[in-house]
């Protein structure tokens, strides 16, 4: 996958790109472009401001296109040991999308399924997300 394809916000600290798994409606990922060991509580103010412009702009784009429930938000580094950091929305029941089903199976727990969808749909999320910022 050309993970440049999934860029919806650049800015001069941080990208924001949408998942790959669709496990959750919309999930997206701030990833930093700086020193992949850096951790998130050794950023710079002028990091932290872009990261919560970002992130909260990203949340008010992510209320219109879906309505989540509720958020969960992720920072772990376990798999891929490079800052980077999850907004997360979750579902009680069920979203349609592009004529697409999306249930949060893991509703109430940490979203550990994954949904793998089709470029076209992961596309379109991804533009409906960019035109709400």
């Amino acid at each position: 996958m050309d993970f440049e394809k999934l860029l919806i916000k650049t800015g001069k600290y941080w990208d924001l790109k949408i998942h790959h798994s669709q496990n959750c409606l919309g999930k997206c990922l701030l990833w930093y472009k700086g020193d992949p060991d850096k951790d998130l509580l050794e950023i710079s103010e002028e990091e932290q401001k872009e990261f919560w412009e970002i992130a909260t702009n990203a949340k008010k784009a992510l209320d219109k296109l879906s309505t989540p429930d509720k958020y969960n938000y992720l920072c772990a580094g376990n798999r891929t040991p490079h800052l980077h950091f999850y907004i997360i929305p979750r579902y009680k029941e069920k979203r349609v999308l592009g004529g697409i089903e999306f249930k949060d199976v893991d509703f109430g727990d940490f979203p550990k399924s994954s949904n793998e969808v089709d470029e076209g749909i992961l596309f379109k999320i991804r533009d409906e997300i960019k035109n709400a910022f």
